[in-house]
């Protein structure tokens, strides 16, 4: 039997640190993180929400390279594109999304690779029976790098296997990239 390989939350970083991206209200429904492929007609646009930080301190916080719209999601600058897409791509679609006024392109990741991995009798739930914190099989994680969703959490996360870390935090760090995360998977 093989060595057991870990699985973390990809993510982008705390919105306290940067600007978080945020759909055009007329868009909000474009971005659809089930885990099923998306076919847009048109770019949708995304906006940067108030890019002031809640210290005392009003500094404006940069937008990262890689933010979120919200959980589960992640929307990439071309730097980070550039440096992840090739990996990113096996996994999923990178679909072009403009900023609010037309200055630049972001992509969008949308995880389509759906993993049955998160073994919900084992899980915490809270009163609702929704699970907070996962709890892996084992042997259906990847052994390969691999990005990922369970059908169970396709909504709220992003997962990645050891190898797949190790791979995406050395190809951001080269390339000197803002914005993403491989943690423990955060309780909701």
């Amino acid at each position: 039997m093989g060595k057991s390989m870990r699985v973390w939350e990809l993510r982008a970083g705390d919105v306290d640190d940067y600007a978080m991206i945020v759909p055009a209200i007329e868009d909000v429904a474009k971005f659809d993180v089930n885990g099923q492929s998306l076919h847009w007609i048109s770019p949708p646009v995304i906006e940067y929400a108030d890019s002031r930080s809640r210290s005392r301190v009003k500094k404006k916080r940069p937008v990262a390279d890689v933010a979120t719209p919200g959980a589960g999601a992640l929307v990439l600058s071309q730097r980070a594109v550039d440096a992840l897409g090739g990996f990113l791509s096996s996994f999923g679609q990178l679909l072009r999304v403009q900023t609010a006024g037309g200055a630049e392109f972001r992509y969008f990741y949308n995880v389509t690779n759906l993993v049955k991995c998160v073994d919900v009798g084992r899980s915490e739930k809270d009163a609702t029976g929704a699970i907070t914190t996962e709890v892996f099989y084992d042997l259906n994680v990847p052994r390969e790098p691999a990005v990922f969703k369970d059908p169970l959490t396709a909504s709220t996360r992003l997962y990645v296997n050891d190898a797949g870390r190790e791979l995406l935090e050395r190809l951001a760090s080269e390339a000197g990239l803002s914005g993403l995360e491989c943690g423990e998977p955060r309780d909701y």
